[in-house]
């Protein structure tokens, strides 16, 4: 039905605290004037309070929607704090931008991530911010204006008609791109439909592959608000072999995997999402051989002094496939790298390589 709201019931509010123009204390105290108050934890049952998010720096926590009304405090339509689902953060803490950085947000509208990127940049730097419709890149603007996000460079057009040879670009070492997913992490109504779902995975593959030919960029996060494997793991997956005959991609991580950094799923606190940043070492084991190939990896790891964590390993046999994340020295993760590249066939492994 046109209009209703498909989104994810029963599940919290969160508002995050915009840095650029209020801090917490402030925030406590407005929120305060508002008639909530601050409380120790979730536990706290009274209507109107909120607690501090656990993992987000700057997320406060309200009660869900009928038992809390944020979008109607003073604060939000001063720009001073932004409503943003939790997982909805994830990814510009991922990609973590320093300050001075040049930043390209491939995907932006409608702001909620690009202004979050501008607030951990402490508005020094350049953010890019592409859009190609018109309508919500005006939003954007008014959006980035509101929030006193002077760092951001809202632009009419798809980040996939930015040349990546062309010197404007040349500084940009943080891209992130968050592109049109089937939203089945954070709807009651997500695309399922078979030929939609695969002209979202095509764009989003071309979006990931563009990012990788600006000859700066050092960090690339993907993220979506899906939790469909074909839309996240496997779009990262399908960059391997660009990454592998692409020189200074390959000395870095070989190839990309699909490694997640935040993958959360509709929870009774969040809505689902996945965010994905290359780190440390991570392998991922493919060819039909996983409980075998990670047995041979869990000696070698001994052999060299290096930590293996397993992310994922299919029960009852040798099939499926598997990611594990090596942790040590960095002399010591390129022994066990290239002892391993020695021992598993080169169809069978994907390594990835944290960024320096």
């Amino acid at each position: 039905m046109q209009g209703e709201d498909t989104r994810l019931p029963g599940l919290p509010r969160y508002v995050r605290i915009n840095t650029l123009k209020l801090g917490a204390k402030a925030a406590d105290r407005a929120l305060l004037e508002s008639g909530y108050r601050r409380a120790a934890d979730a536990a706290d049952a009274g209507k109107r309070s909120y607690h501090c998010d656990e993992d987000v720096p700057d997320l406060l926590v309200f009660k869900p929607k009928g038992k809390s009304d944020i979008s109607r405090l003073p604060l939000v339509a001063t720009g001073e704090v932004v409503v943003q689902q939790k997982a909805s953060c994830f990814p510009a803490l991922a990609l973590a931008p320093p300050p001075g950085a040049v930043v390209i947000d491939g995907c932006a509208a409608p702001g909620n991530k690009t202004s979050h990127l501008a607030m951990l940049m402490e508005n020094r730097g350049r953010v890019l911010a592409f859009d190609m419709n018109e309508r919500r890149c005006a939003l954007l603007r008014e959006r980035m204006a509101l929030k006193g996000a002077s760092i951001v460079s809202a632009r009419h057009a798809s980040f996939l008609s930015a040349a990546p040879a062309d010197p404007e670009y040349a500084g940009v070492t943080h891209v992130l791109l968050d592109p049109s997913c089937s939203s089945s992490g954070m709807s009651l109504d997500p695309i399922t439909e078979p030929a939609a779902l695969a002209e979202l995975a095509s764009n989003q593959r071309a979006l990931l592959l563009h990012a990788m030919a600006f000859p700066g960029v050092t960090a690339i996060v993907y993220s979506t608000c899906s939790v469909n494997e074909a839309e996240n793991e496997m779009r990262v997956i399908a960059a391997s072999p660009f990454a592998l005959a692409t020189e200074r991609w390959t000395e870095r991580y070989c190839s990309l995997s699909p490694f997640a950094l935040a993958q959360t799923f509709p929870a009774s606190t969040f809505s689902g999402g996945y965010a994905a940043l290359p780190a440390e070492v991570d392998v991922t084991v493919v060819g039909g051989r996983a409980t075998s190939t990670v047995a041979l990896l869990r000696s070698l790891s001994a052999a060299t002094g290096v930590t293996l964590r397993l992310l994922h390993l299919p029960g009852g046999g040798d099939l499926g496939q598997c990611r594990v994340v090596a942790l040590g020295s960095r002399q010591a993760l390129r022994a066990f790298v290239q002892r391993a590249r020695v021992a598993v066939p080169a169809n069978e492994l994907l390594v990835a390589w944290a960024k320096s």
